[in-house]
């Protein structure tokens, strides 16, 4: 009754007052219960949804990093995946992966999603209210008393640190996050106060050679400044277990077991998500269409040709006598990376090999008459790979410089500039081609015929004006008229 009474609003109309809030009771009732998955009007949202995979939750840049933090990188995935001590037993498919190495280029996120939790770098911190950017870890470490100490003990250590950047590592067929942490040195660097909180000296770093930590391995936590003495920041811990879905799903099927190496960084238990032997992280792999005459077509043919560009950088070392001297088994690894993301059928191996081998002529004519033949009178500045393109290591720069200064390379280069110049008529198709331009006259035509060579080669040969490149390509056209 107490309820029904505080539902008049005006004395003239009490049973209209009581009818009307109950009905509006009634239908919020609803709503909250069986539309749940709807946005309410002038609600925020739950930016942190459990229910979804992993993501980032920033735009991602694709960048170039130093071959030296890469490989550090890759590194500690190996270390950290229990699949390694097994290998000589069983070489499972996450571990045949892992083993080609990561792509040079990494996808970097300014914030992340991970097992519910949203982490962000230090420098979207700054420039925000709230603070995401602090991570912790525990992890069995070793402690002796000395050099000479031969009885060391294992215990649990707690490490601190915060977010500088935020890696996705492409394994081609599986991308694994990681974070690049600046961590607090554990030696003068962390300490308890008398009432039991942790204080930490954010500008005391150290494990500087061990800058990595799977994304699936961090502790969210929070520095406030601690108000005896500002140079120490205390250590909160993010409760985030009390919000959001509290459902807990069983995913080992999913999952393997991670640790930490045990000598200079900590050794930690943990999972993250990978695939199994017939699933990809990728979902469904991109279908890529081929013409009659064995060619890649469309945007998608397009796009993959793009990407054994890069698997030719990776793969292939500029040093590398040619292409027909590469082996088997570097095919093979060429050829499985390219199917982990593009849906082809197995008679177009011999095509994208070869379209790799192009590639890899390409880059290497690139790099040597943009950065080596303009410098070619300066030793000094030939002594180093370009800044551009640091997965070189300084070795195989020198090979392949000593390669294309050689007399030998010289006559090579100078037949092959020849053969070019004699060449009277280039096509005005840029990347298109000449397959996709048929596939655009048969798209427009409705039929699926093949065009025949010279109907191509006379579209292939005007500009985009539609006249002719020259008159000799004009005379050419008139006799086949004729």
């Amino acid at each position: 009754m107490k309820v029904l009474k505080s539902y008049v609003r005006k004395g003239n109309n009490i049973e209209g007052c009581i009818a009307e809030c109950y009905i509006t009771e009634e239908a919020l009732e609803y709503c909250a219960e069986y539309l749940k998955d709807v946005s309410a009007v002038g609600v925020p949202r739950n930016m942190n949804n459990l229910s979804s995979d992993d993501h980032g939750i920033s735009v991602g840049n694709v960048k170039l990093v130093d071959l030296k933090l890469l490989n550090q990188a890759h590194q500690y995935v190996l270390e950290n995946t229990n699949e390694v001590d097994e290998y000589k037993d069983n070489i499972s498919s996450n571990m045949r992966w892992i083993s080609h190495g990561p792509q040079h280029q990494v996808i970097k996120y300014q914030g992340y999603m991970i097992n519910g939790v949203r982490f962000h770098t230090k420098r979207h911190d700054v420039e925000h209210y709230y603070q995401n950017s602090g991570v912790s870890v525990v992890a069995n470490t070793m402690l002796v008393s000395s050099a000479k100490d031969k009885n060391p003990i294992i215990v649990d250590m707690w490490y601190y640190g915060v977010i500088e950047e935020i890696w996705l590592l492409d394994y081609n067929a599986m991308k694994i996050p990681v974070f690049k942490c600046d961590w607090v040195k554990n030696d003068g660097g962390v300490k308890v106060d008398d009432l039991g909180f942790t204080l930490v000296d954010l500008q005391r770093k150290g494990h500087k050679n061990d800058p990595f930590i799977l994304a699936s391995q961090a502790n969210q936590v929070f520095y406030i400044k601690d108000p005896e003495n500002p140079k120490w920041s205390r250590v909160i811990e993010n409760s985030h277990e009390k919000f959001g879905n509290s459902s807990n799903d069983d995913s080992s099927d999913k999952a393997m077991n991670l640790h930490f190496p045990a000598k200079s960084s900590p050794l930690v238990e943990t999972t993250i998500n990978t695939l199994h032997d017939d699933e990809s992280s990728y979902g469904e792999r991109i279908p890529v269409s081929i013409n009659r005459r064995g060619q890649f077509v469309g945007h998608n043919g397009t796009e993959l040709q793009s990407y054994l560009g890069v698997l030719a950088r990776q793969n292939v070392l500029i040093s590398f006598p040619s292409w027909p001297k590469v082996s088997r088994e570097l095919n093979d690894k060429i050829w499985e990376q390219a199917q982990a993301v593009y849906d082809m059928d197995v008679k177009a191996r011999k095509l994208a090999l070869s379209s790799t081998g192009s590639k890899w002529r390409q880059f290497k004519y690139k790099i040597a008459k943009n950065w080596m033949l303009p410098s070619k009178d300066n030793p000094e500045k030939l002594r180093k790979p370009p800044k551009e393109y640091n997965f070189i290591s300084p070795k195989e720069w020198e090979t392949f410089v000593a390669i294309r200064l050689s007399v030998k390379f010289k006559k090579i280069s100078e037949q092959a500039s020849l053969t070019v110049r004699e060449k009277k008529y280039h096509h005005q198709l840029s990347r298109r081609g000449y397959a996709n331009t048929e596939m655009d006259l048969q798209t427009q035509s409705g039929t699926t015929e093949n065009v025949e060579r010279h109907e191509l080669w006379k579209i292939a040969h005007q500009t985009k004006s539609g006249a002719y490149a020259n008159e000799e390509v004009k005379n050419i056209v008139v006799k086949m008229v004729i």
